[in-house]
């Protein structure tokens, strides 16, 4: 059966993250960056972002989307080797469409 993983492989260590949030309910998405570089500092080379932590079935989908998209901007960012938001935008060899 076709599959769109076909060929796809998962190693290393992959966390599934939590999502905090701030008293009055809102998304705690500030958290995402420290929580990134303690997961790199401790060999986790992946994330599941709003998976098997149970609170991803409790967000709306503007929260999940919200969610997914910070750690989005956070890995690629990790990824380039940089914080700073004009290296991180700047298109690489490895992304030319940045």
């Amino acid at each position: 059966m076709p599959s769109a993983f076909n060929g796809f492989r998962l190693t290393g260590r992959v966390a599934a993250t939590f999502t905090t949030f701030h008293d009055d309910g809102t998304l705690g998405l500030g958290t995402i960056e420290p929580y990134a570089a303690l997961l790199v500092r401790n060999g986790v080379g992946g994330v599941f972002v709003c998976g098997s932590t149970s609170e991803g079935a409790s967000m709306t989908t503007d929260e999940r989307m919200r969610c997914f998209e910070r750690w989005r901007e956070v890995v690629t960012r990790a990824a380039r080797g940089s914080t700073a938001t004009a290296e991180w935008k700047r298109p690489t060899r490895k992304n030319p469409c940045a």
